[in-house]
């Protein structure tokens, strides 16, 4: 907008200016509204991506072992298979129950199970891999 023909005393600038700083005061606050509402949706992203992160490890390890489940081995053994070219592939799998572990759990507590969970897991790792466990655990 021009502004022609127009007679500016010292009143004129002070309301032109007054008038000025409350534009640029608006703008300067709609710029900041807009900034921090990128950065609450970034920070909403992120920390969506890290619960998804968590829910994947809670749904495909053992939180005491760290191992993979049985969830996660039935998905791994599945890829495998579908990406396998050999019309034979070679695979093995083994599953063990551990008899009357739900006894101890009851008896002396879950962590006295975890404890005995995790030492089944560490040796037969250990039988398997010639005890290099390390590839198998998270930790």
């Amino acid at each position: 907008m021009e502004i022609y023909n127009i007679h500016f005393t010292p009143v004129n600038y002070i309301i032109f200016y007054a008038v000025e700083g409350i534009v640029m005061g608006i703008a300067v606050y709609i710029i900041e509204t807009i900034r921090n509402s990128i950065q609450m949706r970034e920070d909403l992203l992120e920390s969506e991506k890290m619960r998804r992160k968590q829910l994947e490890e809670m749904a495909y390890h053992d939180p005491l072992t760290g191992l993979h489940n049985r969830l996660a081995i039935q998905q791994k053994l599945e890829d495998f298979v579908a990406t396998n070219d050999s019309s034979n592939p070679v695979i093995s799998c083994v599953f063990i129950d551990v008899d009357d572990f739900k006894f101890i759990n009851d008896t002396y507590g879950h962590d006295a199970g975890g404890r005995v969970s995790e030492g089944d897991c560490i040796t037969l790792a250990g039988i398997v891999f010639g005890g290099n466990t390390h590839r198998q655990t998270r930790r």
